[in-house]
């Protein structure tokens, strides 16, 4: 059981950065993040 949600919540995220990608804001966002660590 938990194998499968892991996969059901990867694909979710994966759903959500392909999503958020198409916005420009949010990968200067990202940049920022990757930045600060």
């Amino acid at each position: 059981m938990m194998t499968r949600s892991k996969i059901l919540i990867g694909l979710t995220v994966a759903s959500l950065m392909i999503l958020l990608s198409e916005c420009e804001c949010v990968e200067d966002m990202m940049y920022e993040l990757k930045a600060k660590m």
